[in-house]
């Protein structure tokens, strides 16, 4: 019987459609400019296809408010296109917007298939062979002195910075930090291949110099930590140290801002003020921001975003230098505001409370830490609207999302049950009392 469940288990090809997924949108990180990940996006919805023509059920549990949501954010921003300036500009981005919903089913469906340790754990192993190559092109590359691969690597202002199978460091630390906390949510019983995961993470970051992919790294692996720690000592000291972090975090913030403002003495608000007068992605953001604020309920409209940049002029030469369609707001809730409004961002909205309310109520909910404090910080810091990365990360979300419920409701059927257990044993034990 054992042997026969084992070769069923082999011949599933769930598990594998998965793991070549996964393989996908780290190999499509290649193609130069982000919004324009074709193999991530299209292999995931091609494999299910051929898996549903193949005669293999939709899984249970694959639909919920969370797939509602991400659906009525698609319909949002495919609706923005109406009012676009530039038409055959939003028909291109339609496109993109499309795949990733379709990229996003898709994964939901293996994902729901495997469930979601299975299905982190499975990423997390085409990320950890991905890494290997990483760090041994690190490794050859520090020992000979020169590049090796040539096409890892790239020349920025001065500096060698790595880039592996990516376009540039960027979409490099995106990926990392996806198939990171997988790897961390997966591999719960192999505690020495996370350190391992993460250790070699931040090796390739550093090698990047990626500075959000180091925050990222840092920020996944304190998360990691706490909650391994106070796991061992229960849920509600886990809770309490997790919350200390977060206090950390928001009295860093608050600094800042009041530094900003002028809070805390005139020259510490000057060099604030410099150092995001100097930083891209600062002026990148307020860029953004501006476009939202003008533009509240219904965005400039879908794709239109990067035509601005020309216009807009937000760094000087850059928009010559790379093109506009190369230019991104990095930062997904800015891209979603931007381009479709009010009426994108409420769905956006409800997915975080889903996921935090969720996060709460699970029973082990170190997991809902990891792809909380992963995926949305990333979506921070970078776009990936249009991406398989982006795709991929919601359907981990949706999982995660989709089980607590399960999980928790049966964690209570078996306390009652095990309470009626204790119960009867009681009464039965003071039955024989009495009889003896």
């Amino acid at each position: 019987m054992a042997a026969s469940v084992s070769g069923r288990s082999r011949r599933d090809p769930i598990p594998w459609a998965l793991f070549v997924s996964g393989l996908a949108v780290i190999i499509s990180t290649a193609v130069p400019g982000i919004g324009s990940l074709r193999l991530g996006l299209a292999l995931p919805s091609l494999l299910v296809f051929g898996l549903v023509i193949w005669g293999r059920r939709v899984p249970r549990g694959m639909f919920g408010p969370f797939d509602l949501m991400v659906l009525l954010v698609g319909l949002a921003m495919l609706v923005s296109s109406l009012w676009a300036e530039n038409p055959e500009e939003a028909i291109r981005s339609s496109v993109w917007v499309a795949m990733s919903l379709s990229a996003f089913f898709a994964f939901r469906f293996l994902l729901a298939a495997v469930g979601l340790r299975v299905g982190a754990a499975i990423l997390g192993w085409a990320g950890g062979i991905v890494l290997i190559a990483y760090l041994v092109s690190i490794g050859v590359s520090r020992i000979m002195d020169v590049p090796w691969p040539a096409t890892w690597w790239m020349v920025d202002r001065g500096s060698t910075r790595f880039t592996g199978l990516a376009s540039g460091p960027g979409p490099l630390a995106v990926c990392l930090a996806i198939f990171l906390f997988s790897a961390l949510v997966g591999w719960k019983a192999w505690s020495s291949a996370q350190i391992g995961m993460l250790v070699g993470s931040l090796v390739v970051i550093l090698a990047s110099r990626s500075r959000t992919g180091l925050l990222g790294v840092l920020f996944l692996g304190t998360l990691f930590l706490v909650s391994s720690v106070g796991g061992a000592y229960g849920q509600s000291i886990r809770r309490r140290l997790l919350g200390t972090v977060g206090c950390i975090l928001l009295v860093g913030c608050g600094l800042g801002l009041a530094g900003f403002w002028g809070w805390l003495g005139s020259d510490v608000a000057t060099k604030l003020a410099s150092f995001i007068d100097d930083s891209s992605r600062f002026r990148l953001w307020g860029f953004g921001l501006g476009i939202f604020m003008d533009n509240p309920m219904a965005g400039l409209g879908l794709g239109q975003v990067q035509q601005a940049f020309e216009a807009g002029d937000v760094i000087p030469g850059l928009g010559a230098e790379l093109g506009s369609k190369d230019l991104w707001l990095h930062n997904t809730y800015l891209e979603i505001g931007a381009g479709a409004g009010v009426i994108a961002l409420l769905p956006v909205a409800w997915l975080v409370v889903l996921t935090l309310r969720n996060c709460w109520m699970a029973t082990d909910p170190t997991a809902g830490y990891l792809l909380v404090g992963g995926i949305f910080t990333q979506f921070a810091f970078h776009s990936s609207l249009t991406t398989s990365l982006f795709a991929l990360s919601l359907a981990l979300l949706a999982e995660f999302v989709q089980t607590t419920p399960l999980v928790s409701a049966k964690s209570a059927h078996e306390r009652i049950h095990h309470g009626d257990d204790d119960r009867r044993s009681s009464v039965n034990a003071m039955k024989k009392d009495i009889v003896i």
